[in-house]
């Protein structure tokens, strides 16, 4: 009984990281089953020769190109925010997105290293 009322509850989400993704957006969003679709800005950028340029013009283009087609569906649409600012999240829930990723633990440790050891070059140098 759990098994059979749970399933109904699944939702299936392709994630879209590749350029030829992008490229085939439609034919994958139409997949009859395919509840919605989840960007990784990451791997997306890396399968355009730019790894991590999130303000790169192509990968700008890929992701806009992403949210105009997702955006013509009914159906669910994610991304993942890598860098760890939190405006970015609060940018893409005002931009239609139902549901978010956010960084990455190296990201946030690293990020809260490096300015704990700037205030403390602050304090002493």
């Amino acid at each position: 009984e759990y098994r059979d009322s749970n399933s109904k509850k699944i939702k299936i989400i392709a994630q879209i990281e590749h350029i030829e993704a992008i490229r085939n957006l439609d034919e994958i969003i139409s997949t009859d089953g395919i509840d919605g679709t989840f960007i990784g800005p990451y791997d997306l950028s890396g399968s355009l020769g730019k790894p991590g340029m999130f303000e790169d013009k192509d990968v700008k283009e890929a992701i806009s190109t992403y949210e105009q087609t997702a955006k013509k569906y009914d159906k669910l649409i994610g991304f993942h925010v890598v860098v760890p600012d939190y405006s970015l999240v609060i940018e893409k829930i005002h931009s239609g997105y139902n549901f978010i990723a956010f960084g990455l633990d190296t990201l946030f440790l690293g990020t809260f290293c490096r300015q704990q050891v700037n205030k403390i070059k602050e304090q002493v140098l």
